[in-house]
């Protein structure tokens, strides 16, 4: 779960903020990499994939306790949230699932590699592959959203 540990940002010049930045987002990469090693070592799929669902309750949740806290502490509780839920969807892209921009860079290497493009069917099923992974993820976060409310 998303926590901000303090309510002020810290004053910090251009080159400690470049630095502060570049550091974040090393963190939040790490932290979407370790998510995505608990699926493939057995967790309960509700435990390690939040949906739209839980996405949305838990962004309303972080962003209305930072704005209680005054206008500060609620713009940058929020824009921190908005940092960690974009490296973690660059990251998530990236992975080589077909339909994925990870998946185009794999059809890319094969064509480099065969130093010849990729017959249109192989591409076609490649992508249809990827579309169902990515249809069966949605399913089980969503599924999993829909427990993890109904179990609080």
């Amino acid at each position: 779960s998303f926590r901000v540990i303090s309510g002020r940002s810290v004053s910090l010049n251009f080159f400690q903020s470049i630095l502060r930045g570049v550091t974040e987002t090393f963190s939040t990469l790490g932290a979407t990499l370790r998510g995505l090693r608990m699926l493939f070592l057995g967790i309960e799929i509700q435990n390690a994939v939040s949906g739209p669902i839980r996405l949305i309750s838990d962004t309303g949740a972080v962003v209305a306790e930072g704005f209680r806290s005054g206008i500060g502490p609620g713009l940058l509780w929020s824009f921190e949230l908005m940092a960690l839920i974009s490296v973690s969807l660059a990251v998530l892209n990236l992975l080589p699932i077909p339909v994925l921009d990870g998946g185009q860079i794999v059809l890319f290497c094969i064509e480099s590699f065969m130093n010849r493009p990729i017959r249109p069917r192989s591409v076609y099923r490649y992508q249809f592959v990827g579309t169902i992974i990515v249809f069966i993820i949605a399913i089980l976060s969503t599924t999993g959203d829909i427990i993890h409310l109904n179990d609080r």
